[in-house]
Parts: structure tokens; sequence; C-alpha cells
């Protein structure tokens, strides 16, 4: 076999690969800003290509579950795909790897708040018409070359790169999603949390029995907007027809690379001059994805802070640090996780030993505590996991971003001030003053959240200092309802 056999062949990966035009077509319909990944299919998913729907683009086959922390309900996960490709629900750990654990879990938690349209988007719309403008005066070039050479299946694939390109280009200006609750995500930005605005957690996992949990935290209306609406397409009938156009000029990709297989005529070549340009088109577009994921949120402006992922030794620790995080509860405090652990006689004593332990508060647990060795081990291991840097700045950053706190220098206008005093008899004074911030903070009084609880001390530094300063503004809540 000499070496333009082996050049023949190679493309039969990306020929015989499952189709990706969903994927494709969900990233450039969510945002302007994304650079078009480049397309390849068989010919047997040309049915998929010209009768495309709604739900494959944005929500997916996989179905995933939610578990809502405020509402202690359960619901089926939509937008999976949009999820996924901002990188929200898509990460992974190798949780087997931490053999020193029975049963390991791994928690992906993502800070998530609502962000004007303008942040940053100057620099990230240069930044796509340099690529874009590149990648099609090269192709454009590669291709008239190529025909001047005689080499026609070279010419003939770089035009099919070039007319995905543009197509794809095309969609993403003449269509885009529309999300719903708009109007209550603009309200809980502009009154912040200690205006009224209710916060949620969505715990999100492939199965109640799953190793890897991915929690996002947020407004309520915001979660429900990526988790529990489907979101519905602009121009639906110009989607349509641009993937028509699509399969028809795939199933002529496809046609010239199985032309050549097995070929020894320069005409192989062409083979070849594709595989490196479809790899860089594809590196170029994952490259500009992983750098601003946010970008694919562009309708719903959204700024993420994903942590890495918190690996706890078993379930009930898990599911024990999620029930610290922020949250207006509405239902029950534990009703959120009965399909996780059943409630029933073998949950009970646990739920006592967490409210003994004071679950979420961080103080040290002393020895005369009446508590199960398990449920000691499960509360000291989510206080080691409290106390991480990453989640202690992530907690700090979005208590601030979400009204419960003010920042030092500047105050944001659109963001109603919380008065932070220097001793609880000043506190309680202002809280008098602010019916409004008294309502949600008892609000938050059955879910400790206590990343930003306690008095400020003057001998911390660093991170644990910026967190300290933002706990003062939750610990008022005890305050509130002694007076009241």
């Amino acid at each position: 076999m000499n070496l333009a056999t082996i050049i023949s062949y190679l493309p039969i990966a990306m020929y015989a690969e499952s189709l990706h035009l969903h994927n494709a077509l969900g990233s450039v319909i969510a945002s302007t800003f994304t650079i078009p990944p480049p397309l390849t299919g068989c010919i047997r998913d040309f049915s998929k290509i010209w009768r495309p729907k709604h739900a494959q683009i944005i929500s997916g086959p996989d179905q995933y579950i939610v578990a809502s922390l405020r509402h202690g309900n359960t619901f089926p996960l939509q937008n999976k795909n949009l999820l996924d490709l901002a990188q929200i629900t898509s990460r992974e750990a190798n949780v087997e790897d931490a053999i020193e654990h029975w049963r390991p879990v791994a928690i992906h938690l993502s800070f998530l708040t609502p962000t004007r349209r303008s942040e940053g988007h100057a620099k990230l719309r240069m930044m796509y018409t340099i690529i874009l403008s590149i990648a099609t005066a090269g192709l454009l070039v590669g291709s008239s070359v190529s025909f001047a050479y005689g080499l026609w299946i070279s010419g003939i694939l770089l035009l099919c790169l070039l007319l995905n390109l543009v197509l794809m280009a095309f969609l993403q200006w003449c269509t885009g999603p529309i999300f719903n609750r708009k109007s209550d995500i603009a309200k809980d930005t502009t009154i912040g949390a200690a205006g009224g605005a209710a916060l949620d957690v969505h715990v999100v996992v492939e199965n109640f029995n799953a190793s890897e949990l991915h929690v996002l935290v947020g407004f309520s209306a915001h979660l429900h907007s990526l988790t529990n609406i489907p979101i519905r397409i602009r121009s639906w009938r110009s989607v349509v027809w641009i993937t028509r156009l699509l399969g028809v000029v795939l199933v002529i990709q496809a046609t010239a690379l199985a032309s050549q297989f097995g070929g020894t005529g320069k005409q192989v070549v062409g083979s070849g001059i594709w595989q490196v340009a479809y790899l860089v088109l594809l590196t170029v577009s994952r490259l500009m994805a992983s750098k601003c994921p946010d970008a694919l949120l562009r309708h719903q402006p959204t700024s993420a802070d994903r942590l890495g992922h918190i690996t706890f030794s078993n379930r009930r620790a898990a599911l024990a640090f999620i029930a610290t995080l922020p949250v207006s509860p509405k239902a029950a405090k534990w009703d959120w996780m009965n399909e996780f652990v059943p409630a029933g006689d073998r949950r009970k004593p646990w739920e006592v030993d967490m409210a003994k332990g004071r679950l979420g508060e961080d103080l040290e647990i002393g020895q005369d505590v009446e508590l199960s060795a398990r449920s000691r081990g499960i509360l000291e291991e989510v206080g080691r996991a409290r106390s991480l840097p990453e989640f202690v700045d992530a907690c700090a950053n979005y208590c601030g971003a979400i009204g419960l706190t003010r920042p030092q220098s500047a105050p944001d206008p659109a963001v109603p001030k919380v008065a932070v005093a220097d001793s609880p008899e000043d506190k309680c004074s202002r809280i008098g003053r602010r019916q409004s911030t008294s309502t949600v903070l008892q609000g938050l009084e059955s879910r400790p959240f206590s990343s930003f609880s306690g008095v400020e001390d003057e001998k911390v530094s660093g991170s644990r200092h910026v967190a300290r300063r933002a706990r003062s503004c939750i610990h008022l809540r005890t305050a509130v309802i002694t007076e009241t």
C-alpha cells in the first residue's frame, strides 16, 4: 500500500462518524459570536437533515432530570444541548479514580447571574469577524488554486467547506433563540435578592443514582428559563431550508470523499487537503467556544462561575452540601431529596442529626452533641468542602452579584444597596427601615446560607477576609426574626 492509498483513507473517521449537525446548529443559533464548526455526515443521515426537529437542536436526545430546592419538585431537563455547549452540564470528572472512597460522588457547581448584554461583546464581535474572514478567504483561495492545478476533488471538497461555513454564518444572522421570563429576570436583576428576588438551586442528574451531579445556583426565574422552559427558535422556516441546503452540500462532500477511497492518482491529494482544512476549522471553532462559553447564552445574557468538581465520599455527603446552598424555600427543606433518598424511617434520623449539627453554619461540632459516627463524618466533610478557597471566593462574588452585599468601592446603581453595619445593634436598626430586606431574609431563614453568615473577623486575610465581609449581610436574618 503506497502513500496515496493511505491518504485516501484518512477522512474515513469523519465520513463515518455520527451526525453532529444538530450540535452545530445549536451553537450558531444560540449566538452570533460562535465560529461555525465544519460539518460531516453520512448519506444515511440525510433523512434527519431534511426533516430537522426543534427538540433535537436545543434539547437534545438525552433525558436528564432536574430537582429544584426551592419548589421541592423534579422535572425533565429542557435545553440540554445548549447547556452542554455552554459548558454548564457537560463537564465530567473521573470519580472512579478516587479509590479511597467506596462510593465517590462529584458535584459540578455553577453560579449563574444575569448580566448586561453589552459586557465584552465588542471584543467578541471583532474576534468573530477576523476569524470568519480569514477562514472564508483561505477556503476560497485554496479552492481556486486546486481548480487551477487540476485537483478537482480538492477544489470541490474545499468549496463544500466554504459553502457550509457561509450557510451557517447566514443562519446566525437570520435566526436566534427566544427565551422566556425575560421580564421576571430583568426585575430580579434590578431589585436583587435583598429586594425580594427568589433564589433557587437546580440539581441536574442523568438518573437519581448518578455519581455526578450538576448543580446550578441563581435566581429562580433565570434558572427555570434555562432548565424548565423550552427555548424556541426564531424564523424556524429559515432554519429548515438552510438545513436542507446544508444536507445537499454534505451529500456532495461525502460522495467526493468516498470516490477517492483506495485511489492512487493525484486527485487523492484532495482527501488529505480536506482533512487538514477540516481539522483547522474544527480546532478554531472549539477553541473559541472554550474561551468564551458564556457567548452561547448571549440572548439570555449570563455570567457563569464554573467551579472545579468537588468530590465527596458518599451520596448523602454530596446532598447535604447541596442543601447548604442559598435558596428562597417554598417547600420543606428536604422535599427535593425525596427521589434521591426516599423520605421515611431511614432518612428521618439523618435529618435530625443534620439539624443537631447545624448543617451549613460552619460551626465546630462539640463532642457533647449526640450524633452518629456517620452523620458526624458527613458534617465534617461538608465543612471541609465549604472552606475550599475556590468555593469561598465564588460564594462571596455571587452574594455581591445578586444584591445581598454592597461592593466596598463604587456600588452598582442597578442593584439595591444593603447596609453592612459594624455591630448587631446597628444592623437591627437598619433592618427596621427596610421592610423588603426583612421579607427576603426571613424567607432564607429555613435554608442557611452560612458561607455568608457570621461576624467579621479582623484577623482573617485573603479570600477568607472577603468572604467574611460578605457574610455580615446574611447574618442579619437572626436579628430580624428576633425583633419581629
